[in-house]
């Protein structure tokens, strides 16, 4: 009997590991990813499947990193930085990619900015791959 118990127990535990540790869905990848751009946030290129893999950047992909992030900061922040990122569609052309569409509503006169962002499910992770 105690043996059944320690059994139970020890699948109960399983299975919490199991749902605690989910692989997040693309719409959670492009809305972190978009919310790091829109903070100026350079991490945001760990999103990326290019980037997702290395260790240490050159000074010469820091540079390219921040001309690209440092004007998407600031033309949040001319709007009056991000309210809400909507998730309006998901498509998935194949199994191993996704296509999020999203809306970007800004403080500003509720201004929005639409997109589409391409991922690709790879290494056990979804990466945005344009």
């Amino acid at each position: 009997m105690i043996q059944v118990c320690k059994s139970l127990v020890m699948l109960f535990f399983a299975a919490i590991l199991t749902a605690c540790s989910h692989t997040p869905q693309p719409e959670q990848i492009v809305e972190a990813y978009l919310m790091a751009i829109s903070e100026g946030d350079s991490n945001a290129i760990y999103y990326t499947k290019y980037y997702s893999h290395k260790e240490s950047l050159t000074l010469a992909e820091q540079e390219i990193i921040q001309s690209l992030i440092l004007p998407a900061r600031f033309m949040a922040l001319k709007k009056g930085g991000l309210k809400d990122i909507v998730i309006t569609d998901i498509e998935t052309p194949q199994p191993n990619m996704a296509q999020v569409y999203y809306k970007l509503i800004f403080y500003k006169d509720n201004e929005i900015d639409k997109g589409v962002l391409t991922l690709e499910y790879s290494n056990d992770s979804w990466f945005i791959i344009n």
